[in-house]
This record gives C-alpha cells, structure tokens and sequence, in this order.
C-alpha cells in the first residue's frame, strides 16, 4: 500500500513538472501570488487554483479555431488577455465564448423577418460592438424577436434562401395586437416604424404603450366628471395628437385632473 502511494505522488509530481516547463516561470510564480493572495490561509483552494490557472494558461496558447479568420481569432485573443491579463480561466472561458458567438452571427438566420431587414439588423449590430460578438449575438437574437412579435409570426418570403434556421422560438414570443383594431394597429405600427428604422426592440416598446393607452382611453371613465366633459376631451386629443395614444392618454389625464381641481 505505501508502494502504492509513493508511486501516486512521483506521477503527480512528474505530471506537474511537465505542465510548469511548458509555462514562463514569471508566469507560474504570478499564478503562485495570485492564488495565495486570494486563499491566504486555504491550502486546498490555493492548489485547486494553481491547477485550474495553470490548465488555462496552457489551454488558451494552444487553443485554435480553424474556422475563423486568423486576424478575427488573433483579435479574440488579444481582447481576452487585455480584459483579463492575469486570469486564464477567464480568458479561456471569454476565448471560447467569443468564437462561438462569431459563428452564430456569421450563420444567423431566420424565415420569420425578410433577409434585407435582418442584413441591417446585422450591420447595425456589428457597428455597434465591432468585435464583441457576444453582444452581436445578442443585439441581432433581440432585435429579431422584436421583429416578429411586431409583425407577426407568418414566415416572411424565402424566395432565393436556403438551409434556413430560425433563431426565433415561437414559445418565447407574445401578440402585439390584443384587442386594437387591425387599421388602427396598422397606423400606430407605421408612425413608430418612421421614427425608430431598424430599432425594433424600440419599435416594440411604443407600439405596446400606444395598445396600452388606447385601452384605457377606450374604457376611460371618471365619476366627477360629466360624460359629454370627458368625451370633448377625449377628442380634442385624438385630433391633435392622431395614433399617438400614449400622448392622448398623457394629455387627458392632465385635463381631467385640471377639470376636477377647477369644479
């Protein structure tokens, strides 16, 4: 049995000898620093974090993606060791992160928005955060979801596509509509298409709050206040403010309220 044991230890202390000659020695006595700065007085955790550094540290320079560009992964890289100089596992996990995300920008796809919207969505995402394309993942995954719940869950025309996925799970998506009518949904859709092109979580937002608004003013009603009252008021704001229900709602909440301090 002591046989069995000494031999355990003479791999394990073989096995960590050859790790530590593939790294810089500067670099093993920061991993060393580190971990005893962090674990002062936890012996354990001091050696799980060596280890774990020290395996990052190794899997990060010998890490590579054939499928990307050499300048796309080189910059990666490069991104990953400025953000986290002294922490391997981190640059590893950002590292691998990053890689995954680049492809599925590069492959994203979708039937339920038209190619030339989504092309923008893309170069709209890619502008934003040019080399971090976790953040392109998650703008464009976004923005198409906004996308299909504004104009609804039909696929768009694939004429010319193919090998065509869709990014956007149909479970994860809500009716913009409730009950407005469809003509009407229609001019608000329009008004708040003009005013935020391509940003269609935006786009989203104010047509939920026009719907919301419409709702209520469709339903309004106030004891101390005389109904003939409430509906010139009502309408006087819908002529100067067409299809914008928020602002109407705003506007008649403020009269109603003048009224009642007034009588």
């Amino acid at each position: 049995m002591k046989q069995i044991i000494i031999a355990s230890l003479v791999l394990l202390l073989s096995a960590t000898f050859t790790i530590a000659q593939s790294i810089p020695s500067s670099v093993t006595a920061q991993i060393q620093r580190d971990a005893q700065s962090k674990y002062p007085d936890d012996y354990e955790m001091q050696e799980y974090k060596i280890k774990e550094q020290t395996q990052a540290y190794i899997n990060v320079h010998s890490y590579s993606a054939p499928s990307l560009p050499k300048d796309i992964f080189a910059q990666i890289k490069r991104d990953a060791v400025s953000k986290y100089p002294r922490d391997y596992e981190m640059q590893e996990y950002k590292i691998k992160e990053q890689v995954k995300a680049y492809k599925v920008v590069k492959s994203y796809a979708t039937v339920y928005v038209p190619q030339e919207v989504l092309n923008r969505i893309k170069s709209s995402a890619v502008a934003k955060y040019p080399t971090d394309y976790e953040m392109q993942e998650y703008k464009i995954d976004e923005q198409a979801k906004a996308y299909r719940r504004i104009h609804g869950s039909s696929p768009a025309s694939s004429a010319g596509r193919s090998s065509i996925v869709s990014e956007v799970k149909p479970s994860t998506l809500q009716p913009v509509s409730g009950t407005i009518p469809a003509d009407i949904l229609k001019k608000v859709k329009a008004r708040h298409t003009a005013e935020f092109p391509d940003n269609f979580s935006m786009q989203k937002i104010m047509v939920d709050a026009d719907i919301k608004a419409y709702k209520e003013i469709q339903s309004y009603s106030d004891a101390q206040v005389p109904k003939e009252i409430l509906q010139r008021i009502i309408q006087k704001h819908a002529r100067e403010f067409p299809y914008n229900y928020a602002m109407q709602k705003i506007m008649v909440d403020a009269d109603i309220k003048a009224y009642k301090e007034l009588h």
